[in-house]
């Protein structure tokens, strides 16, 4: 075929070939319809995202009535209007030759103004009797004014039988806001071009030859984020050798390369220079990116030992930006990422405001490499300074510590974190920072401060680990030892008293009630931190049932006053609040525990603190008295209100809701998603690392076993539940040991029995000793219980009628049918003795409702293989397994050699029972350790 204008490149009129290895993406192309729709559709997104490939695929699959397709694909060397024009003309007459007569012939003299001509192409189009779609691919490359003008002008005057479709890696400066109002203007963007998981899959069997496997195709979706070429490159690569960890050397190789020649090296050094500094952070906003290229004031965070760094060290600035009007810096940044966003430089928006961002994992990889070149290890760590001081400064505390980590700069993240919690004791604040944060800081430095070793304590005291708790204690005594009085100094004003506050929680949980009621008044009386005090205040009131001072406890608590606390707080009245509800709940004394859980959340309702922890305190008591009631529609409700705010709720209150809602659905014949919240509780206890923890996870499940009537299964798992002398002083939903006790009698053999007998002659000495009216009145229960079990029928009354004369005031009903059938019997003799028959005979009804009395067939269901439990450092190296990070990115990421990660990785195969890191994340996602892929 001849053409018109033969100056023309032939191959620049040529629409791209399709592979055989095209993947049809089905729902952009019924989203664009059989052909467009709207004036002009743009198709905008960074290199290698499949544009041209997209609109090809779109345009080829027209039938024989659809409209001609003329496609240009542009280059550098397009900038002229006359030139520009004559490629549109020639892509016209390519398909349609009889076309455009009037322009070729105005082309052809050369002597014929620009906008002549071009109104000559908008007459010769409008004269077309076939529909006519026109391409520019490559519109980026237009930098051209002329050639703007001329685009703009076309499309506003196309005649109806045409359209523009307009491929660009930026979006075009063109006036679009009319043909947008009008509804003339289809987009694509890059995230409507991402490849989902199934065109992913699609893709990569086309590539390859074969299926890809879970973990690979997770894990390659996972690095590019849906990315075209990046798909390619990967399975160009034979990534699925890499054992799922990262995408091998090759890919990340050719993924640089194509980025280094198709984005970076098209900007100018200045930007280039703005890409690297803004690449460091994982997120950054335009307050941050002005601080790392030295262009606001980097005045830097002071840390508790008084230490002050400007931040700007070692860092050079960009020359030329400084100014002296007001934050100059931030409005110039503010404007550089907009550009680099109307750039599309692979920059992703993290909020609906557009202030913070973050790159293109891929292309952040490049970035941060090519800094590393260009700073050295000095410049690097001098920025990396700089982010921490400005995230310090802006409360991202984990974000500030990862910085001052990367940076070097260990006693700077320590610094952060004692400084933060000297504010939050100074301002009162409700909760001062995520435990986790801790475990981003290498032990060494743990056990050189006494600020943070308190906060690792504190954190034990928390989930109930109290081996940390005591160890945490004797680490402060011993560092507070090593120096002389007048060389200590302490982290912030009330630490000793804080530290007594601890002490004093260690005590109670120890047994050795009386010391805890000591230590704890007196450090709330002698300048606790109010922080501390308000979980100090909990533990005194419950130590005040174990002294068996229920009456005066009470007038204690409700008229104490600790120092440094303005007696009008609402903190100070929520403190006082939720510590009257422990103390009622072991008390016994539900129709209390209902009245003061209810001022509690009205408390918090009226001072706009129901984002805060206490909030959990109000709902598990609502929710333990709502099924006291036998109510549980209601406490269903109160439980599932504080589970869905999980890591805002006290744990030990989160884990109690997690099992009172599996309960409630095995007792409503809701196996399947009482199984779901019994994986929760499992799998929240692991995260927690804690023995006690564990020990109420697996209590639920022996719990949920015996309503199903799978005594094999419970035996099981009562065996796995480890001794607690102390177990009543919890504010529980269920006492793990009973319940452990239990599943012996009524499942176990002889030797079981008598192993019961032990266990609950300690708990008997524990109701002595800790005067719990409520453990009391359960213990008793299973008194009963094993005295029927061993034939003494009069010993067995004797205990229930002693429990149903101490619960009957208090209106127990769950507590005695949660005991199921064999409780039945008994209830039925004494009721016929004439003890407490309108009591018993609400306990009957609820039995009959709940479907005890009718006694259902049994069910078995797979008894749940609990595996040993796993430490905190395990389980965060399971989590990171899981997403496919390699030894040394473990390594470098938790601040720990590589061989500590591989002893780690074998400890985590042997507690599963697994050989291989895939068999380790399956049998986690298997037990709810980890949750569902």
């Amino acid at each position: 075929m001849t053409y018109a204008l033969p100056l023309l490149v032939p191959t620049k009129l040529t629409m791209p070939q399709l592979r055989d290895t095209l993947v049809l993406r089905t729902d952009l192309l019924a989203r664009l319809g059989p052909h467009p729709s709207t004036r002009l559709t743009l198709v905008v997104a960074p290199a290698g995202f499949g544009k041209s490939t997209l609109v090809a695929q779109w345009l080829t699959r027209r039938s024989p009535q659809q409209p001609a397709v003329a496609w240009v694909t542009l280059d550098e060397h397009d900038q002229d209007g006359p030139h520009f024009l004559a490629y549109l003309v020639g892509a016209v007459t390519r398909v349609l030759s009889d076309a455009c007569a009037s322009t070729v012939a105005l082309l052809k003299t050369s002597a014929s103004p620009l906008y002549v001509m071009l109104r000559a192409l908008l007459v010769d189009l409008s004269q077309l009797s076939t529909p006519l779609i026109l391409v520019l691919d490559d519109y980026h490359v237009i930098t051209s004014e002329a050639v703007h003008q001329t685009v703009a002008y076309l499309v506003r005057n196309l005649p109806p039988q045409c359209s523009v479709v307009l491929i660009s890696r930026t979006d075009p400066p063109l006036p679009l806001g009319r043909l947008q109002a009008e509804h003339e203007v289809t987009e694509i963007r890059a995230d409507d071009l991402r490849f989902t998981k199934a065109e992913a899959e699609t893709f990569l069997v086309k590539m390859t030859g074969h299926m890809p496997s879970h973990q690979a195709l997770n894990l390659v979706l996972q690095q590019t984020e849906g990315w075209a070429i990046a798909l390619q490159m990967a399975a160009l690569s034979q990534f699925e050798r890499t054992g799922y960890d990262h995408l091998p050397v090759k890919a990340n190789r050719q993924i640089a390369e194509y980025l280094a020649d198709e984005v970076l090296a098209q900007q100018t050094d200045e930007v280039q220079q703005i890409l690297l500094r803004l690449a460091l952070p994982s997120r950054f906003c335009a307050h941050l990116g002005a601080t790392l290229v030295g262009l606001a004031p980097a005045d830097a965070f002071s840390g508790a030992n008084g230490r002050k760094e400007t931040g700007r060290s070692g860092s050079p600035s960009l020359a030329g930006k400084q100014t002296s009007t007001a934050d100059p810096g931030h409005l110039w940044m503010a404007e550089q990422i907009e550009q680099l966003v109307q750039a599309n430089l692979f920059l992703a928006p993290l909020d609906h405001e557009q202030r913070w961002y973050r790159f293109h994992p891929l292309f952040r990889d490049l970035l941060l490499r090519r800094l590393h070149l260009a700073s050295g290890e000095d410049g690097v760590r001098a920025l990396h300074r700089q982010a921490a001081h400005w995230f310090a400064r802006n409360d991202a505390l984990e974000e500030a510590i990862t910085h001052f980590l990367a940076a070097g700069d260990e006693p700077g993240a320590a610094d952060v974190i004692e400084q933060h919690f000297n504010a939050a004791i100074i301002q009162q604040f409700q909760v001062w920072m995520p435990p986790r944060l801790l475990n981003l800081l290498p032990p060494t430095l743990i056990a050189q401060r006494p600020g943070l070793t308190f906060l690792t304590a504190r954190k034990g005291s928390i989930n109930l680990n109290l081996a940390q708790l005591a160890t945490g204690l004797e680490q402060i005594d011993a560092q507070l030892a090593a120096t002389s009085p007048d060389e200590t100094i302490l982290p912030w004003p009330t630490f000793l008293a804080d530290r007594d506050n601890l002490k004093g929680i260690l005590c109670y949980w120890q047994g050795r009630t009386t010391e805890a009621c000591q230590l704890l008044e007196h450090a709330a009386h002698h300048g606790s931190a109010f922080t501390v005090v308000r979980q100090a205040l909990i533990y005194l009131g419950l130590a005040y049932i174990a002294t068996n001072r229920y009456g005066e406890g009470q007038q204690i608590i409700a008229s104490l006053q600790p120092k440094h606390v303005d007696p009008r707080s609402p903190w100070l009245t929520v403190g006082r609040l939720s510590a009257l509800c422990g103390m009622h709940y072991l008390a016994g004394e539900f129709s209390a525990l209902r009245r003061d859980a209810q001022r509690l959340l009205q408390v918090v309702e009226e001072h706009g603190m129901v984002a805060s922890t206490w909030i959990s305190y109000g709902l598990i008591s609502l929710g333990f008295e709502a099924y006291e009631r036998a109510d549980l529609a209601q406490a269903a409700d109160y439980f599932s209100q504080l589970v869905r705010l999980k890591y805002q709720a006290n744990p030990i209150m989160y884990l109690n809701a997690v099992i009172g809602l599996a309960v409630i659905a095995a007792v409503q014949g809701l196996h399947a998603e009482a199984a779901s919240y019994e994986q929760e509780a499992h799998a929240f206890a692991i995260e927690e690392g804690s023995v006690a923890f564990r020990n109420q996870a697996l209590g639920c499940s022996v719990r949920l076993a015996l309503l199903r009537h799978d005594h094999a299964t419970a035996l099981a798992l009562a065996r796995q539940i480890q001794p607690n002398p102390h177990f009543g002083l919890s504010v529980s939903f269920a006492f793990p040991q009973l319940t452990q006790i239990v599943a012996f009698i009524v499942a176990g053999s002889a030797d079981e029995h008598h192993q019961a007998a032990a266990l609950l002659e300690q708990a008997q000495h524990h109701v002595l000793t800790n005067h719990s009216t409520r453990v009391a009145i359960l213990v008793l229960t299973v008194q009963a219980l094993l005295h029927q079990a061993r034939h003494q029928t009069q010993a067995a009354l004797a205990a229930l009628q002693q429990a149903i004369q101490l619960a009957e005031p208090r209106a127990m009903i769950r507590s005695f049918v949660d005991f199921g059938p064999l409780l039945v019997p008994l209830l039925n003799t004494l009721a016929q003795r004439g003890v407490a028959p309108d009591y018993l005979k609400r306990i009957m009804m609820a039995a009959e409702r709940s479907g005890i009395i009718a006694e259902s067939a049994p069910m078995t269901t797979p008894p749940l293989d609990r595996p040993e439990v796993l430490t905190r450092r395990e389980t965060e190296i399971l989590a990171l397994l899981a997403a496919r990070w390699s030894s040394k990115e473990i390594a470098d990421h938790l601040i720990i050699a590589p061989n500590t990660v591989r002893k780690h990785t074998s400890t985590i195969y042997s507690k599963l029972g697994v050989s291989s890191r895939r068999e380790a994340v399956a049998a986690a996602r298997a037990l709810g350790m980890l949750p569902p892929e």
